[in-house]
C-alpha cells in the first residue's frame, strides 16, 4: 500500500467516526412565507325599517296575489269597461269590426261596438248551430259581440281565437245570459223619438 492510499483511508475513517449533526429543537426554523393577519369584519347591526315604508314584508311576498283581473270580476263587466280591463276581448272586438268593415267595404270606424260581454258557450257551435244540425255539448269560454253599421246589426260569437258571425235566427243563448237591446245609430239629425215635441202654451 502506498502512502497516498493510506492517507485516503485515514480521511474516510475519520469522516465515518465523526458525530452526525443534529437539529436543536430549541432553535426556531425560518418561515419562508410570513404570516399576515386577516381582518375579520365585524357583523353590522340590523337596520330598522320605518313603519311607513312601502317595502314588501316577507309575509306580503309569500301571500302575493296576481295583478290579473279575476274572471269573476271580468264577468261583471261589459262594453267599453270590459275592453279596458280585458286585452283578449279588445283584440276579438277589433277582429270582429275589421271583418264586418271588410264585408261591407266600409272604414272600420263606421262599425261601432254596441255590446261585448263574456260568455260560457255550452256546445261545439258556440251556441250558434246551423239549421238542421245537432250540436255536441261542450263548454267553451268566449264572448258575445254585438256590432252595428248603419241600419245593420251583427252578432258575433267567439272563443279565445275565433270570431264567428251568428245570425239571430240561429243564436241559442245560454240560460240567463243577459242581452242588450240594440238602439239605432245616433246621427246629428233630430228625430221625434229623441226630441220632445213642444207643448202648446195654455
Amino acid at each position: 500500500m502506498n502512502a497516498r492510499s493510506f492517507i485516503l483511508l485515514l480521511i474516510l475513517g475519520a469522516a465515518a467516526c465523526a458525530p452526525s449533526a443534529s437539529v436543536d429543537p430549541a432553535v426556531p426554523t425560518l418561515t419562508l412565507i410570513p404570516v399576515t393577519a386577516t381582518l375579520m369584519p365585524s357583523p353590522a347591526p340590523p337596520t330598522p325599517t320605518p313603519m311607513d315604508s312601502d317595502l314588501s314584508a316577507p309575509e306580503d311576498i309569500l301571500n302575493a296575489t296576481s295583478t290579473r283581473t279575476p274572471e269573476a270580476a271580468l264577468a261583471a263587466l261589459d262594453g267599453a269597461a270590459l275592453i279596458e280591463r280585458d286585452p283578449v276581448a279588445a283584440v276579438l272586438v277589433d277582429m270582429a269590426q275589421r271583418a264586418v268593415a271588410a264585408d261591407l267595404d266600409l272604414p272600420t270606424r263606421r262599425v261601432r261596438l254596441v255590446d261585448v260581454r263574456p260568455a260560457s258557450w255550452t256546445d261545439n257551435t258556440m251556441n250558434c248551430p246551423p239549421p238542421n244540425s245537432t250540436p255536441v255539448p261542450q263548454q267553451t269560454s268566449g264572448y258575445r259581440i254585438v256590432l252595428q253599421a248603419g241600419e245593420q246589426t251583427f252578432i258575433m260569437h267567439t272563443d279565445f281565437d275565433r270570431v264567428v258571425l251568428c245570425p239571430s235566427a240561429n243564436e241559442q243563448l245560454p240560460e240567463g245570459f243577459p242581452t242588450l237591446e240594440v238602439m239605432p245609430e245616433l246621427t246629428g239629425e233630430p228625430t221625434s223619438e229623441l226630441t220632445p215635441e213642444a207643448t202648446p202654451a195654455s
